[in-house]
């Protein structure tokens, strides 16, 4: 898995952090990014709908990848079902949570 982690692109995943597509859209200036720059600034957490549609979204934007290593998320389980519910069962057949401690 380390190795994954180092090296996505070389074996053929995609490599998709939860924080790097947040910082992304708040960096683009989009309207979604400065909703989601006035959300952190209150330090709150941004809605769990919001990170699945953005991670769902880069997941069918990279049709090619063999498989996706999602950084970051989820950090509950209950983000691991809703995950499996909305986003999972259309992208993989299988996923792997690990908890590293």
């Amino acid at each position: 898995m380390l190795i994954l982690r180092i090296y996505p692109n070389q074996y053929g995943y995609c490599h998709l952090s939860s924080g790097d597509l947040l910082r992304a859209e708040v960096a683009s200036g989009s309207e979604r990014g400065q909703e989601l720059q006035e959300i952190m600034k209150r330090g709150e957490l941004v809605p769990l709908e919001t990170v699945l549609a953005m991670i769902r979204d880069k997941m069918l934007a990279n049709t090619d990848a063999k498989g996706f290593l999602i950084d970051g998320y989820p950090r509950e389980v209950d983000q691991g079902k809703q995950f499996e519910s909305s986003v999972s069962n259309f992208i993989f057949s299988f996923m792997f949570f690990f908890k590293l401690i």
